[in-house]
């Protein structure tokens, strides 16, 4: 903020002052404080801090909410991108067969029901990401994006019976392109329905 600082004549300072008719001295005043050889004004430097105060407050609000929902926003997305690479992200399978998905379905905690089809990925974090950008990505139906590269994939089809555990699946090793829900460009949800394989 810069005000315009006069002298009256005297030693006196005048704030704001008219230029007319007398003879000035205008200075420059930056953040309350005035370069000037002489005394300064009783009360001077307080206004020009209540001025910037009343300036300043409404900028220091929105800086400050900006602040506080900035972390919850990204918090709510990192848990959202942290769900989906927990019920369907494996980059280093093994084995990709029954006993694999009875396996993972139980160490990522989808058999307490037991999840009727669930399909984990194998691929780098980066191309599945890259699926909610023009990187590796391209518009499918709605809200949903088409990999433009093809996934090895693990789909685990529960066998049927009791939804409670012990719960039995049966593996199908594919090869091919998803469909995923991103949101502000974080992959949050697969489309089991485009890659569960026919019946």
């Amino acid at each position: 903020m810069q005000c315009q600082c006069c002298t009256d004549g005297g030693d006196n300072q005048v704030y704001n002052c008219v230029t007319r008719n007398r003879r000035l001295s205008a200075q420059l005043v930056i953040c309350g404080q005035v370069k000037k050889k002489g005394k300064r004004s009783p009360g001077h430097t307080e206004l020009l801090l209540k001025e910037m105060v009343m300036f300043l407050s409404p900028l220091f609000f929105v800086f400050m909410l900006g602040l506080g929902l900035t972390p919850l926003t990204l918090a709510q997305e990192d848990y959202r991108y942290r769900h989906f690479l927990s019920q369907h992200y494996d980059p280093q399978p093994k084995g990709r067969d029954d006993r694999y998905c009875e396996s993972m379905m139980r160490r990522r905690d989808l058999t307490n029901p037991c999840k009727e089809v669930n399909t984990f990925i194998h691929g780098s974090k980066n191309d599945i990401k890259g699926i909610c950008d023009d990187t590796n990505g391209k518009p499918g139906k709605g809200n949903l994006r088409i990999s433009k590269s093809s996934f090895q994939i693990t789909t685990c089809k529960h066998k049927g019976g009791s939804p409670r555990p012990p719960c039995r699946y049966r593996a199908t090793k594919g090869y091919r392109v998803i469909a995923i829900g991103c949101e502000n460009d974080w992959p949050t949800h697969l489309q089991e329905s485009f890659i569960t394989p026919a019946q």
